[in-house]
């Protein structure tokens, strides 16, 4: 999961954001098959990014709430804290 996020990051920094969202997606499926909260949230916030760019909004707001409820419940206080000052 780890290794896609990061593949999906260098893909949308390159500008390709379908292959990015493919890949954070996968990152997304393997994290919940796992119930790794941490790493739903941090897949969930990449792809928000990459709808962002894509200026599709209304998904990317979608995806950081979720992102953004998920390290709240979990008491991920540094997912929570980095959420925070990326996009605020």
């Amino acid at each position: 999961m780890i290794c896609l996020n990061e593949r999906g990051i260098r893909e949308r920094t390159q500008g390709d954001y379908l292959q990015a969202e493919e890949k954070h997606k996968a990152a997304l499926e393997i994290a919940r098959n796992i119930d790794d909260r941490f790493l739903i949230s941090v897949s969930l916030d990449n792809l928000g990014v990459v709808y962002r760019r894509l200026d599709n909004i209304e998904r990317a707001l979608e995806c950081h709430l979720e992102s953004l409820d998920i390290s709240r419940m979990t008491r991920h206080q540094i997912r929570y804290c980095h959420f925070i000052k990326q996009h605020w």
